[in-house]
């Protein structure tokens, strides 16, 4: 008697057991899925209402997120072209004064002050701007005074080339400085150009052997700023 009770009791505890079992299981899975790693129907985003369907974007929401990433990537191309445009326009405005070709300057007479357009100029140096094309010209040499400076080469998206002067590896006493297009490929080697690195290396300029440093730009287009 007592053997076919908890037979009878254990059997009972089997069936609550598998039916408290199949209760738990999530619709459409053999398991129960935690609710938290479940994709809602619904889902409020900035972008708008966002619906799914078993867990799928329904046609909408995948319209709408496609659209969303366009508009993104919009927003990265105009904070991206921000320097180039600023390159540009400063480019563009050397040239309306004259100064068009590689090995001419544009030299201020005057101080800036707030009635200046340029970007981040100051008002207590008296600068000299050049732009060129190294894709028209080739290799750029710049030989750099003694004492001049301090001074920048940037490319067409202001991205850094090399410092000269003082804060470059001639370190204020001078030098030649040698700019290399984007697709260069002679034998022209690229030097460290840093200021805790000032080695400089050898190449025939005009037939004799200089000391110079070189610089690889990403673009064709840079400015030059003393």
């Amino acid at each position: 008697m007592i053997k076919l009770l908890l037979n009878s009791a254990v059997a009972l505890s089997l069936m609550v057991s598998v039916g408290n079992a199949k209760e738990a299981v999530t619709p459409g899975f053999n398991v129960k899925v935690p609710e938290q790693i479940m994709t809602p129907d619904k889902v409020d985003s900035r972008i708008g209402e966002l619906t799914f369907f078993d867990g799928v974007p329904t046609d909408a929401t995948v319209q709408k997120v496609y659209d969303n990433l366009d508009y993104l990537r919009g927003i990265d191309v105009f904070l991206n072209f921000i320097p180039a445009c600023n390159i540009e326009g400063m480019r563009v405005g050397t040239k309306s004064l004259g100064v068009s070709e590689y090995n001419e300057v544009l030299l201020m007479d005057k101080l800036m002050d707030s009635q200046s357009l340029f970007l981040t100029g100051n008002t207590d140096t008296v600068y000299a701007s050049s732009f060129f094309d190294l894709g028209k010209s080739g290799p750029i040499v710049v030989e750099m005074p003694e004492g001049a400076g301090p001074g920048t080469v940037n490319d067409a998206f202001f991205r850094f080339v090399v410092d000269m002067g003082a804060p470059g590896p001639d370190r204020k006493k001078g030098g030649t400085y040698i700019i290399l297009p984007p697709d260069y490929k002679g034998e022209l080697k690229v030097t460290p150009n840093t200021f805790k690195d000032n080695s400089s290396t050898k190449a025939m300029i005009n037939g004799k052997e200089r000391d110079v440093w070189i610089a690889k730009s990403e673009s064709f287009s840079n400015w030059m700023i003393l």
